[in-house]
């Protein structure tokens, strides 16, 4: 039951009536959070029931063993370490035991012959990557002394079950989400306003632009054959664009829900599409997690400041990073790809131009950033090494140049999109850049916009709802028949994987 589901948010719409007339009151706090947990585990077990227990083994370690660390100083370590293994074994057992047989095998047939070993063919649980993040990271700022051990089990389940951030982020630290469990918000009318904005406004960029992107981006993987050079790179620059839709979509969404309830949750992105640079980048796409790995991993490797040294540390953080996304070979390959942008490209093609400090130079320096970037995404949505292998050599296939824009149009409509398809999808892509350049450089703009008549944000939200009414729930319907008629591979729906980001 995702947050496109009719049934979630039918069931949200009665949950925030209840909880607002009956549940937000002082003396029934410790209900609210009680409310909260059984609303965050229903909303969980219908994606997998089964994963609650998961879940609830990992919350409660968690939870014990900081009470532990509080209780024997002389012991901390080994309740750390008890509660890190304990949830790293779950992330192991049900995400990386395969990939790591898999790793075995591919030693055996190397060097000894061909080998096949029992693999045990388990789903990861949905969120399992995120929350198992967001419990170790509590554990980890308990034993340093910066966050007193919770005491409430109720209250803990809930900081790591709570339901808008549990599939997919943002990873939230205990500092910034435990504390607003143990107080009440009055209802504010104004944040409830822009709740609902920003909840239009990710619903749009889900079902709107990336569902339809994934029309073209799921064919053109499914049937390298067909791409060119040309094409390619509109199906590079298309994934990305549905990636970020897709998965900031949901941060908006999460973010907008968690506030309809009175929680205030981070920032996971910051117009990622507009970086100057590779380190521009990283700050601003997956906030959370980037700096989850930067303050429990990176500043622990980083103890001898050469160049050797912070270069090695780079790579096995992004390493881990790209494993952390997915359990393959494939997002290995990303995470390394990325983390040798970032200690060579960067200083080498993006400093120069951002040290004259104009817009052409950060012009070309965002241009230099996003074409390794984006490539490199290849490996992010390919389905094995072969299949990103084939996508990447057809970059040197340049088969005509395109001299108008209908010559793009017939070539892209192989891909699984009619004509009028592909121009609301260009219409809607520049409408998302036209809005967050707007943002990033024309601060007054947002500010007039969120303080001013309330006719224009009135406005924004009936041709969002209108926009999403009528493109985010029609396009898949349309999609499927024309890659019928075209005798076109396509899957109708393709399972949106979460733990892949």
């Amino acid at each position: 039951m995702g947050f496109n589901t009719f049934a979630f948010w039918t069931s949200f719409i009665l949950f925030f009536v209840f909880y607002w007339t009956f549940l937000n009151r002082p003396s029934r706090l410790r209900f609210r959070n009680l409310s909260i947990l059984i609303a965050s585990y229903a909303f969980y077990a219908s994606w997998d029931w089964r994963a609650l227990f998961i879940i609830a083994a990992s919350s409660l370690m968690s939870f014990g063993a900081a009470i532990m660390m509080a209780q024997s100083a002389n012991c901390k370590k080994q309740w750390l370490s008890l509660s890190i293994a304990t949830n790293l074994g779950f992330l192991a057992t049900f995400k990386y035991f395969d990939f790591f047989i898999e790793s075995v095998e591919l030693g055996f047939s190397l060097f000894v012959g061909e080998t096949s070993f029992a693999r045990t063919g388990w789903i990861v649980p949905v969120g399992m990557s995120f929350y198992t993040f967001q419990t170790m990271g509590y554990s980890i700022d308990v034993y340093r002394g910066r966050f007193k051990p919770v005491r409430d089990p109720v209250l803990f389940l809930s900081f790591v079950a709570f339901f808008p951030q549990l599939i997919a982020g943002p990873i939230e630290r205990a500092k910034v989400l435990i504390p607003q469990f143990q107080k009440m918000e009055p209802f504010d009318r104004r944040a409830a306003k822009e709740a609902i904005l920003l909840i239009l406004w990710g619903l749009f960029k889900k079902l709107v632009i990336a569902n339809r992107l994934a029309v073209v981006v799921d064919t053109a993987y499914a049937n390298p054959s067909l791409l060119s050079a040309e094409t390619t790179c509109l199906i590079i620059v298309g994934f990305t664009i549905q990636l970020y839709c897709d998965f900031s979509g949901y941060c908006d969404i999460a973010i907008g829900v968690a506030r309809l309830l009175g929680f205030k949750l981070s920032q996971n992105f910051n117009r990622p599409l507009l970086a100057a640079s590779f380190q521009d980048l990283w700050r601003r796409w997956h906030i959370t997690i980037h700096a989850w790995f930067r303050d429990y991993l990176f500043c622990h490797l980083n103890r001898k400041k050469t160049t050797i040294w912070l270069f090695t540390n780079m790579m096995i953080m992004f390493g881990i990073s790209g494993l952390w996304h997915g359990a393959s070979l494939n997002f290995l390959t990303w995470g390394l790809l990325n983390g040798l942008f970032l200690t060579t490209v960067e200083p080498l093609a993006c400093r120069p131009f951002l040290k004259r400090k104009s817009k052409i130079t950060r012009i070309a320096s965002t241009l230099v950033a996003s074409a390794f970037i984006y490539t490199s995404l290849i490996f992010f949505r390919g389905q094995d090494w072969q299949q990103s292998i084939e996508i990447l050599s057809k970059l040197s296939e340049w088969s005509f140049p395109w001299t108008d824009f209908n010559e793009a149009k017939k070539a892209l409509q192989r891909f699984g999109l009619g004509s009028w398809e592909l121009v609301f999808t260009a219409i809607f892509t520049i409408t998302l850049l036209f809005v967050e350049i707007l943002q990033e450089t024309r601060h007054s703009c947002t500010t007039a916009f969120w303080t001013g008549p309330g006719l224009g944000r009135w406005s924004a939200a009936l041709l969002l709802m209108l926009t999403i009414t009528f493109f985010g729930f029609y396009d898949d319907r349309v999609g499927l028949v024309q890659l019928n008629e075209a005798g076109a591979f396509f899957e109708a729906e393709r399972a949106f994987e979460y733990e892949q980001f």
